[in-house]
């Protein structure tokens, strides 16, 4: 169940940086890693791609250790898994550029599941004049029980996370080694599991594992850059993420036209091993 935190409690566990410029820079480099290419020498100009939803949660990165490791945070930071993510595009990245804003981020709910407790981190990006909201993620973090951590898991079949009659789209690409270190270097994300064979063997892991931020944001980017890009706000997406993709890797990329609702399904797997999946979500406009 919900675990009700004191007001005081989420006084501490928030955190706001204000006045803050996007780093055209940064953001050039964000598209390009990412597999949203720019048209032109503008930075502003729109990307062949359209427009990267989920660039601004990278912003976020010193907030979100700032309150994980508080000594107010409910949960020891170390072994947090990022299992979902909520994304809410309202405005244009052309409008954040001309805008000076005010970054939030706050612990949103804590809750009780079979797999562990959960923590939602919300993260919000406000134009400074006047307050509107531009953008809005919600990310949700699992602490994982002692059960779970030692059962082990065997996945032999997954099911596609839309219909079987569903007309749909694939794509696929080769993910390599360094894709973890370039994508580090733009979000600031530097847990030693994404960078190295050896730091990745020093957290456990047998090989290093691209960021569930990066398949995402990649994901997005060949959904809108095969299909019309997103122009009309809010826009929504919503995305679980299932088994680490490791590094190197030959993934396909799965999505369905939009249809009448405007909604496109996608999904990312091994393309060696289709049972195999990383992640699925969906996205709305």
């Amino acid at each position: 169940g919900k675990v009700k935190l004191p007001s005081e409690l989420k006084d501490a566990l928030s955190t706001t940086l204000r006045r803050w410029r996007l780093d055209p820079k940064l953001y050039a480099e964000y598209c390009k890693v990412c597999g949203y290419q720019s048209k032109g020498n503008s930075v502003a100009t729109p990307t062949t791609a359209g427009e990267p939803l989920c660039f601004l949660e990278t912003q976020f990165m010193r907030q979100l250790f700032t309150v994980a490791t508080s000594k107010e945070f409910p949960l020891s930071p170390l072994g947090l898994i990022h299992v979902r993510q909520r994304v809410s595009v309202y405005s244009s990245m052309a409008e954040v550029m001309e805008a000076t804003c005010d970054l939030h981020c706050s612990v949103a709910e804590v809750r009780e599941t079979e797999k562990g407790v959960e923590v939602d981190m919300r993260c919000d990006v406000y134009a400074a004049e006047g307050q509107k909201l531009l953008w809005s993620g919600l990310s949700t973090l699992l602490s994982r029980n002692q059960r779970t951590r030692t059962r082990i898991r065997s996945v032999k079949h997954s099911e596609p996370f839309f219909g079987l009659n569903d007309s749909f789209h694939c794509q696929k690409f080769t993910v390599d080694s360094g894709t973890g270190l370039r994508y580090a270097a733009i979000s600031g994300d530097y847990n030693p599991h994404h960078l190295y064979p050896w730091t990745a063997r020093v957290a456990g892991y047998k090989q290093p594992m691209a960021h569930g931020m990066w398949t995402l944001a990649k994901a997005l980017a060949v959904v809108q850059s095969n299909l019309k890009p997103f122009k009309t706000f809010p826009v929504e997406v919503e995305a679980s993420f299932k088994l680490p993709l490791f590094l190197p890797s030959n993934a396909t990329f799965l999505y369905t036209s939009p249809g009448k609702r405007r909604q496109v399904f996608f999904e990312v797997r091994d393309a060696d091993n289709p049972q195999q999946l990383y992640l699925n979500g969906k996205t709305k406009c």
